[in-house]
């Protein structure tokens, strides 16, 4: 039989997850008003987004990008239709509360492809940061703004990896790690390694291991 002093802790206890289980479902259920606000102004955000993100470049001294971006609106259709995958996917990520919804995205193919088209990869960032610009005021819960831009500077990441000034800017910082820790190897450990480096890079090598950023 429970005495009162446990009943008492019992209740409290109770009282606590039910408090608990009430923010939790408060939460989901702005959540879900934060996604249907998104998922409602989806085409407006993305096109605003490129606007915004083409009137800088057209005030810049980009020559190169301003050509290529005011020169033709076939890209248009391409940038636009990959924005509203990354808004939607970073909406159900949101109310998954999981982050690997975006790796379907498949976003390691999108620098060769805007290449193609003489856009770099950093102005498919610019229009993605200027998505989360816009998007930032439409959110008055603090916890789900946070969350929400975990999930874009997500997505920022990964389209930076691929960007070739970004991966030439790692792998000289790489570089320069390396020499600094082989100049501080004594003469046979700097043999060694001069060894295996040229082994690992040689594509003739059985030993051969291409590096990856």
């Amino acid at each position: 039989m429970l005495n009162i002093s446990q009943i008492a802790l019992d209740k409290t206890a109770n009282e606590d997850l039910t408090l608990v289980v009430l923010g939790l479902l408060a939460q989901g259920s702005e959540i879900l008003n934060v996604a249907q606000v998104i998922t409602t102004n989806t085409n407006s955000i993305v096109k605003d987004s490129i606007e915004v993100s083409i009137q800088e470049v057209s005030l810049s001294d980009e020559a190169y990008l301003k050509k290529n971006l005011l020169g033709s609106e076939l890209w248009l259709t391409d940038i636009s239709r990959d924005c509203e995958n990354i808004l939607r996917c970073i909406t159900y990520a949101l109310i998954g509360r999981n982050e690997l919804v975006l790796d379907k995205l498949n976003l390691h193919t999108l620098e060769s492809k805007y290449l193609a088209l003489g856009i770099p990869i950093q102005f498919v960032i610019k229009v993605v940061r200027q998505m989360k610009a816009l998007i930032a005021p439409l959110i008055n819960n603090s916890d789900i703004a946070e969350i929400l831009d975990g999930y874009f500077e997500d997505v920022i990441s990964r389209l930076d990896n691929q960007d070739r000034l970004t991966i030439l800017q790692k792998q000289n910082k790489g570089l320069a790690r390396l020499r600094q820790q082989w100049l501080a190897e004594d003469a046979d450990e700097q043999t060694e390694t001069w060894n295996y480096l040229r082994d690992a890079l040689n594509p003739d090598s059985p030993f051969y291991s291409p590096v990856s950023v």
